[in-house]
């Protein structure tokens, strides 16, 4: 189930950006997976989540759609919006599962099934196209690092971290992957961000540390009783 669920998040997030551009299939996807993952935790595992996650997760949505706000995309293509949404629900679907998966698996186990299993599950869509864009050595050096530090260890530290939280707060905290690339963006790119996306950078930032604190005070009150 974890496999499928991140299949479907690959085709449906690359389909959508394809649609309807990178910055509103991304801040459709992200800024719609810590909703969905809150409410599959409330609905299906009886977790209702905390007030202090539902401030945080509304904070780092808004500074989602700040940040993006003016990069120049006007039309929205409905279909692409919703293949974003749904992309953002499949990614829930996959922390939720691998919660529970952690339960049974450390994170690398976990990590390698279920990204074998999800290449065997992708590999159909890859054979139509071909591999002949591999013998760019460009392409394939970033293929390489694509693998390993953006699926690999990424999704490794990611199930690390699941192993301590639940799965609501850990997507709402993956909204810092923004964050990171816009900041990245201004230092090593040389781009450069709007007051209104500064403004974006600070909400995502406040709502990254205001879920970090109101977990550790929880944990903290939980510790105190009795």
């Amino acid at each position: 189930m974890a496999a499928a669920s991140i299949a479907l998040f690959q085709g449906l997030f690359f389909s959508s950006i394809r649609l309807t551009g990178v910055a509103i299939g991304t801040v459709a996807t992200i800024g719609s997976a810590p909703v969905f993952s809150g409410v599959i935790e409330w609905l299906i595992w009886k977790t209702r989540p905390s007030a202090v996650w539902g401030l945080a997760t509304l904070m780092a949505i808004i500074g989602c759609f700040l940040l993006f706000m003016n990069n120049g995309e006007e039309a929205v293509h409905i279909g692409g919006f919703g293949q974003a949404l749904r992309a953002g629900l499949s990614f829930a679907f996959y922390t939720n599962i691998s919660k529970k998966l952690m339960v049974q698996e450390d994170a690398l186990p976990a990590v390698a099934m279920t990204f074998s299993l999800c290449t065997i599950l992708l590999l159909p869509f890859s054979l139509h196209n071909g591999f002949d864009w591999l013998g760019s050595m460009h392409n394939l050096w970033t293929m390489l690092f694509m693998g390993i530090m953006c699926t690999s260890v990424a999704y490794l530290l990611f199930l690390n971290g699941l192993q301590k939280i639940n799965s609501s707060t850990a997507v709402t905290l993956s909204l810092a992957e923004p964050l990171t690339a816009a900041i990245l963006g201004v230092f090593l790119v040389g781009e450069q961000l709007s007051g209104v996306s500064w403004l974006g950078v600070v909400m995502l930032l406040g709502g990254i540390v205001a879920l970090t604190i109101g977990g550790r005070q929880s944990k903290l009150h939980s510790k105190l009783k009795p």
